[in-house]
């Protein structure tokens, strides 16, 4: 019985060193190893006591879980105190080796420079030795790069060094937004007028408005800009110092307000008549000679006009239209226009005078300040009025239109025609073809005879009236004798029987 209790201590504790021995959630380090020696330390006791006190009964299971669950959690605290304290470490250590790498860099370029200049030095002397001899020129090798440092021919694949210098030139950012900008000096302004700096810190660090230049991420075409967790970027579109190596002129780039160059007007207008008289000079002409070879050459009526004659015909066509406008407006100054006025709005007249260019626009402009409509066709001129443009012309011409309203309330007011002083319709006359026609339009002229004497003794007929019945009295006075004179010609007799008896 003694000896049970100890095999079941001896089997327990193995299974804990087992259990302890095992990583809690993964973490192993040194905090494991201390835990297991206290494990065993704490096992070697449990079994001293169990060989002392054979007797005393073995502990549960469940205690023993709960105590290795306890340890299990003060390791893990202890890991998480000491994780912090191991990643300082770290950094302090990779902060110790930048500057060390910074260093061997640094070396390593300069022995690349270093290594460099023999080659350099022995291709510039070729070079020379190239020009000296004789031959056809060469064009010079290209000495600068599209930021403007200095290489040579196969040295393209230098280190490139972020500077001021190699930002000058016009950027396209990467932002669609905020577009093209130039870069002149230290001064940064976009194409949108946002004006910037760039400051070069004592680092050699650029800085522009809190944005810092990465001189690891930027290349000679692509500018990387970074601040805080934010990244652009700009992108090379043009240097400033290529237009000079291009063959360009500096002085044909516009930076600025074109300036208009002066003109002498007095020349132009000179050339110009010169051109137009050589034009109507030497024209051939299409009708050919008298011998039918060769067309002769001679001068054309060509139907040209000059500027001046032009502008003549328009300052002659616009007074016209002015005056008739004028004399027009005057002449509505009748109760007559009045009422056509207040039934229709409007008073409307069409001027015989076709009006051009410069012309439509001197009259419009002499007419204005009455506002009236104008409407220019072709040979005639529409003009609309309304009371108010009327009004106006009266009150800025008030001596004619007074005078105006006198001459036309003086005039008579116009003789309206009787309905029995009606005028009669006259027939077209017609050859009398036989003896018995004659005969009867010869009475039919005697027949009007008396009621043309009866007209004319009415005392109440008006002047206008009498005259045309004076007029017809005579004109059947007149009809009267042709029809007797025909028929006493005997020519006329003998045609008459003949055209009878051809009918026959």
């Amino acid at each position: 019985a003694a000896s049970d209790p100890k095999s079941s201590s001896s089997s327990s504790s193995d299974s804990d060193d087992d259990e302890e021995k095992k990583p809690v959630n993964g973490v192993t380090g040194p905090g494991s190893a201390v835990s297991s020696s206290s494990a065993s330390s704490s096992n070697n006791n449990n079994s001293n006591n169990n060989s002392n006190n054979a007797t005393a009964p073995a502990p549960p299971a469940a205690a023993v879980v709960q105590a290795a669950i306890k340890q299990q959690q003060q390791l893990a605290s202890q890991n998480k105190q000491q994780q912090p304290q191991n990643q300082q470490q770290q950094q302090k250590q990779q902060q110790q080796q930048q500057p060390q790498k910074q260093q061997q860099q640094q070396q390593e370029q300069e022995q690349r420079q270093q290594q460099k200049q023999p080659e350099q030095q022995q291709r510039a002397k070729q070079a020379k030795n190239t020009s000296s001899r004789p031959g056809p020129a060469r064009k010079k090798p290209k000495t600068t790069d599209v930021r403007g440092s200095r290489i040579f021919p196969g040295d393209e694949d230098g280190p490139f060094e972020l500077n001021l210098d190699a930002l000058q030139g016009r950027w396209r950012h990467s932002h669609p937004n905020l577009g093209m900008l130039t870069v002149r000096g230290e001064s940064v302004k976009f194409d949108s007028g946002l004006p910037y700096e760039v400051k070069e810190m004592p680092g050699g660090q650029l800085d522009m408005a809190g944005w810092q230049a990465s001189k690891e991420k930027s290349t000679p075409e692509a500018i990387v800009w970074i601040k805080d967790q934010f990244i652009c970027s700009w992108f090379l579109e043009e240097d400033l110092e290529r237009a000079d190596e291009e063959g360009l002129d500096s002085k044909n780039i516009i930076d600025g307000k074109r300036g208009r160059a002066r003109v002498n007007y007095r020349a132009l207008d000179r050339q110009m008549q010169d051109e137009e008289d050589r034009q109507t000079r030497n024209v051939y002409s299409d009708a050919s000679s008298d011998d039918d070879r060769r067309p002769s050459r001679g001068r054309e009526a060509m139907e040209t006009v000059s500027p001046k004659e032009l502008a003549e015909s328009n300052s002659k066509q616009a007074a016209k239209a002015s005056d008739l406008l004028q004399k027009w407006l005057l002449s509505t100054a009748t109760a007559r226009h009045d009422e056509i006025l207040k039934r229709k709005g409007k008073l409307s007249t069409r001027l015989p005078v076709e009006l051009q260019g410069a012309g439509r626009k001197l009259l419009e402009k002499e007419f204005r300040l009455y506002e009236l409509k104008l409407s220019f066709r072709v040979q005639e001129t529409v003009v609309i009025v309304d009371a108010a443009a009327r009004q106006r012309f009266a009150e800025r011409n008030k001596e004619p239109w007074q005078s105006a309203w006198k001459e036309l309330l003086s005039r008579p007011p116009p003789v309206e025609a009787a309905p029995s002083t009606a005028p009669r319709k006259r027939k077209l006359r017609r050859v009398v073809d036989s003896d018995e026609e004659a005969e009867a339009e010869a009475q039919a002229a005697s027949s009007d005879a008396p009621a043309a004497s009866e007209a004319q003794a009415s005392p109440d007929a008006p002047p206008a009236a009498q005259e045309d019945q004076l007029s017809l009295e005579a004109g059947v006075q007149q009809g009267i004798e042709a029809a007797k004179a025909r028929l006493e010609s005997p020519q006329l007799a003998a045609e008459a029987k003949s055209r009878d008896e051809e009918v026959l």
